[in-house]
């Protein structure tokens, strides 16, 4: 008797990377019991990279690319991304072709360029916010990135900090009417 399980969501959110060694992004979900942060791995070029960060609140997994590993080189890469959830623990003495049934494994692509690249974290596009918001953006480049700054419909909000590989700030909503609305922001 198999219960019925499902392995983690994989959602790619830096897509296109600057050259280098930048922060590589994903949103990992598990909706039964929960992604083992001990299992993102990423790899490429005969190597693995673990998740240096994981958020189980909104499922954000960030990989820091160390100086030990091959530098981004530009053009598409492709990446072998694992996760998995809480339920292999259960999963140690399955028999069959299906070990693993709660991991999942898949490949996506990346495009590396040269330049400055701008990918969005938090808030995930067309969400409602709070009106305390955290932003986040992750942000490569090859050059060094001096400050990133948050825009709500044009005017600057915040100034954003770098973090564990993301660009983070606190705004406040409050003041804000309620509708549609654009973020941008500019590094």
């Amino acid at each position: 008797w198999i219960d019925d399980v499902s392995p983690p969501s994989i959602e790619m959110l830096t897509m296109r990377v600057a050259a280098g060694r930048p922060a590589l992004v994903l949103r990992v979900r598990d909706t039964q019991s929960g992604v083992d942060p001990e299992s993102l791995t990423i790899g490429y070029k005969g190597v693995l990279v673990g998740a240096s960060l994981y958020d189980p609140t909104n499922g954000v997994a960030v990989f820091r690319l160390p100086g030990t590993v091959p530098a981004l080189a530009g053009g598409t890469l492709k990446l072998s991304v694992i996760a998995s959830d809480f339920q292999e623990a259960k999963n140690i003495d399955t028999v069959g072709p299906s070990l693993m049934p709660n991991t999942r494994s898949t490949s996506v692509r990346i495009r590396v360029v040269t330049g400055t690249v701008v990918d969005w974290v938090l808030p995930a596009a067309g969400t409602c916010v709070a009106k305390q918001q955290t932003l986040s953006v992750a942000v490569s480049s090859t050059r060094q990135v001096k400050s990133v700054r948050f825009l709500l419909d044009g005017k600057q909000v915040a100034v954003a900090h770098p973090a564990n590989g993301l660009w983070d700030a606190r705004t406040s909503t409050a003041t804000t009417t309620v509708g549609a609305h654009t973020l941008a922001a500019v590094a």
